[in-house]
């Protein structure tokens, strides 16, 4: 219906992320800009927080367009892990972490020996001149 009657390309509801679906608002434009601040200036963590469909997953996928992935590499975690262990384990995942097995206690909170292994893969990226961008 959409597409016949208003002529359009591609189904303009559809729940995939296309960063050239971005709509620049003001509001949007800025969170960009901060957020391309904190990878610029290699900031540890940046939060964009906010409501459920005010735009924060395109906003992040907007960012991760923009990124050149020989020196950003943009890592997303589709799904949120419960605990501390689990976001640790999935950013190991996506930096290719080659280790059998991640270790976490009884707790699901992280051991030393994981968060070992994350501090050498972001020192490894480092030293090839990459700084890791993770969305969650």
């Amino acid at each position: 219906m959409y597409l016949k009657y208003w002529k359009l390309l591609r189904r303009p509801f559809d729940d995939r992320l296309d960063a050239s679906w971005f709509f620049a608002s003001a509001h949007h434009q800025g969170m960009l800009l901060k957020l391309r601040c904190v990878v610029k200036h290699r900031e540890p963590i940046a939060i964009l927080a906010g409501g459920i469909g005010c735009g924060k997953s395109m906003v992040a996928t907007t960012l991760a367009d923009t990124l050149t992935i020989e020196t950003h590499p943009a890592m997303y975690l589709r799904a949120t892990p419960e605990t501390a262990a689990g976001v640790l384990r999935g950013i190991l995942e996506e930096l290719h972490h080659s280790g059998a097995t991640i270790p976490v206690d009884a707790g699901g909170v992280p051991n030393a020996e994981l968060l070992n292994a994350l501090k050498t893969q972001l020192a490894r990226r480092a030293e090839a001149g990459q700084h890791p961008v993770v969305l969650l």
